[in-house]
């Protein structure tokens, strides 16, 4: 499962190399810079982001402790969740979800020339890149069996690479429906859109859960992951001349291959 979400994600992203060369604002070679700098941007965290990790790292932990009396009370009547709510919820947080949506502003913006819109939809890619990447290794690293194996909450299997049962920590879905809403909610200057933009990620968060798919505890950390990870690729755009950003009206169009590492 997570193989075939490798694959399509790698597919979205060469797809997504090629519209990023065609003359917007943010193109494939500032993604290219951009992306060294999250890379790197570890070695420069400050204590106010090390208190961040450590508190969700302190969360995630926390939340073991009661991760299978919730999964007991949520599973203990065999009752069906296939709700519209959390069907909606699910593909929010599916790997699609997020290039459909950056796609549709990328391509209004570039068709308007609406600079914020195209901002918008380059920035659901970013987030969506990042996030993808960085739940995917952590999922292999902690290798933790999910719920609907029967196995205890505190079962995990690290790089064993054992498929998709052991994919648990950190929540997909959970990861990327959070970063897509977060970006939505960070360009949103209206309150009301700000609240209803994270209504879709809390029903992503709520469907996996009570699909039996993963632990109270897997969907804290992803959620934390594409929401800190979304605020940081928007905050290197708030201000682009000083985060040296590429500023240009016609960049040449040209096809750039942008490494994933």
């Amino acid at each position: 499962m997570l193989i075939n979400k490798l694959k399509y994600f790698i597919v979205c992203l060469l797809f997504y190399n090629t519209i990023f060369a065609q003359g917007f604002v943010y193109n494939g070679t500032q993604f290219y810079n951009e992306t060294k700098k999250f890379v790197k941007s570890p070695i420069k965290w400050n204590v106010r982001d090390l208190i961040i990790l450590s508190s969700i790292t302190a969360g995630t932990y926390g939340l073991t402790f009661v991760d299978e009396d919730i999964r007991y009370e949520v599973t203990k009547d065999n009752i069906s969740y296939q709700s519209t709510f959390f069907e909606f919820g699910r593909v929010w947080g599916e790997p699609f979800t997020a290039p459909i949506i950056g796609s549709m502003f990328l391509i209004q913006g570039s068709i308007n020339e609406n600079e914020a819109n195209k901002r918008i939809g380059y920035e659901i890619v970013q987030s969506y890149t990042y996030t993808a990447i960085v739940t995917g290794m952590l999922k292999i690293s902690f290798g933790r069996a999910r719920p609907y194996t029967n196995k205890n909450a505190l079962n995990f299997s690290p790089f064993s690479f054992d498929g998709d049962d052991y994919y648990s920590l950190p929540s997909g879905h959970s990861s990327l429906a959070f970063a897509l809403s977060t970006t939505l909610v960070l360009n949103s200057k209206n309150t009301i859109g700000k609240i209803v933009a994270f209504i879709p990620a809390l029903l992503t968060v709520t469907s996996r859960i009570a699909y039996n798919k993963h632990w109270l505890s897997d969907t804290f950390m992803g959620s934390a992951i594409g929401y800190f990870i979304a605020k940081y690729t928007h905050n290197l755009h708030k201000n682009p001349q000083k985060q040296g950003l590429e500023v240009f009206q016609n960049p040449p169009s040209i096809f750039i291959s942008v490494p994933l590492f």
